[in-house]
């Protein structure tokens, strides 16, 4: 439908525009790009994140992983994602010492 493909195309632009920021400094060595581009860019890329934000839920959804898959606590369907994430955190190797680091 044309919503889907405005938010596909949306995604698309994101992902470019990402990886252009990436190599950002080859596309100024090669002179493709200007180093005042990087402002252009970034208010681009911030607006496409605004876009795709409302859609970000159905999108992760469509590719149908299971949280069990992605080793998520989020996404329950009883509504119990603070509790359950809460409940892995507890099991997570990185949280066993009882050193704590402050930042």
């Amino acid at each position: 439908s044309g919503e889907n493909c405005v938010v596909v195309k949306a995604c698309c632009d994101l992902f470019a525009l990402y990886w252009i920021e990436q190599g950002f400094a080859e596309f100024i060595t090669s002179k493709v790009l200007a180093a005042d581009h990087h402002t252009a860019l970034m208010t681009e890329v911030k607006a496409l994140l605004r876009e795709v934000r409302p859609n970000a839920v159905a999108i992760a959804d469509s590719w149908a992983f299971s949280d069990h898959m992605l080793n998520s606590a989020l996404g329950r369907y009883d509504g119990r994602a603070y509790e359950a994430l809460f409940e892995s955190a507890k099991y997570d190797p990185n949280n066993k010492s009882a050193q704590r680091t402050t930042c």
